[in-house]
């Protein structure tokens, strides 16, 4: 949720009972710092620590100078957050960046989270005793993820299958998830915990537009389509390979699709940057964005947007969540134990 989760989105979570994040992938070291202080004044600080999280994007850091890198995650860690959140690198990436903070951070040490898309990343990352948290996302999830990667359930079931919960890392399931009852139905297949994203969208605290939280409202499931569309418009075409983003069909989409639609999925990956017409099409959104149009806007959202139909305080959000997972629970303990005819 770059762009969307700052620090007063991040504080109002934690301090309502979840576990917030700032999203800070394309962050400066000062821009971390205000939204940081941002969420301080919102939460304020639990036995010496900032009990909120802060989310990296470790290419992004792999492309800074190493000493930038570094002392971007050196201002996270002084911090003293409750958790860092590493995704999307080249292989080795991640897991180089959760060992460098590891050994950089002073007590209390943060609880170190990173994304799997499939089995074998599961597999590969739990090997690694620095991980604390493994999210499984999937192909549910808005914003970017593994345009291969597995279905949320299929994803969550092959883990909790193949692997000793005595011996992994925490598991959290990620993608789609848009109530309690959707909570609910994921800690019942095995997850520890979960994350949601789109539905926090539509918060005042967000740093979403009014006009795409609009969007958000009278979307449906079908509405999201994964597309390279969203990073062609905004000239972000350096992530891994394999990862596209999930977002709102508009006429940006419809223009993409309509220059790459004699690619395959695979050929736009290796295109990336290069489809015919970038430049027209970059132009198209930058105006449509300086006019306050909304026909091109770019709006991350999950597939389980059709079922959020009003903003909220994330207060507010977090105790209806909360409420409604226990309350599912409840009923399907009750239709367990009760009678079929």
């Amino acid at each position: 949720m770059a762009q969307a989760a700052g620090g007063r989105l991040a504080g109002a979570v934690s301090h309502a009972g979840g576990l917030g994040f700032i999203g800070a992938g394309y962050y400066s070291r000062e821009t971390l710092t205000t939204e940081i202080n941002a969420a301080r004044a919102v939460v304020g600080e639990r036995d010496g620590r900032l009990p909120i999280g802060i989310g990296f994007l470790a290419w992004r850091l792999d492309e800074l100078p190493r000493s930038d890198a570094e002392a971007l995650v050196h201002t996270a860690l002084d911090a003293r957050p409750t958790a860092l959140w590493f995704s999307y690198g080249a292989p080795g990436s991640i897991e180089r960046w959760c060992a460098y903070a590891k050994q950089a951070a002073q007590a209390p040490q943060p609880s170190l989270f990173v994304t799997a898309s499939t089995l074998e990343a599961f597999q590969q990352l739990q090997q690694h005793d620095c991980i604390d948290a493994i999210v499984v996302q999937g192909l549910e999830a808005g914003g970017h993820g593994l345009g291969s990667g597995q279905p949320r359930d299929e994803l969550l079931l092959d883990v909790v299958r193949t692997t000793d919960a005595a011996h992994r890392p925490k598991l959290l399931s990620a993608g789609g998830i848009a109530d309690g009852r959707d909570i609910a139905a994921q800690l019942t297949l095995g997850a520890d915990a979960v994350v949601l994203g789109t539905r926090f969208l539509l918060t005042p605290e967000a740093a979403y537009a009014d006009a795409q939280k609009q969007l958000l409202l009278k979307a449906q499931g079908h509405d999201t389509v994964r597309s390279m569309a969203f990073d062609d418009a905004r000239g972000t075409t350096q992530w891994p390979a394999g990862i596209d983003g999930r977002g709102l069909r508009s006429a940006t989409v419809d223009e993409y699709d309509a220059a790459a639609q004699h690619l395959s999925w695979a050929e736009q990956q290796a295109q990336q940057g290069r489809v015919p017409g970038i430049e027209a099409r970059q132009e198209r959104y930058r105006a449509a964005l300086a006019r306050g149009e909304t026909e091109r806007m770019i709006t991350w959202a999950g597939t389980g947007v059709g079922a959020m139909h009003d903003i909220v305080p994330a207060a507010t959000l977090v105790q209806r969540l909360a409420h409604e997972a226990r309350q599912a629970l409840a009923d399907a303990h009750a239709r367990l134990d009760a009678p079929i005819s």
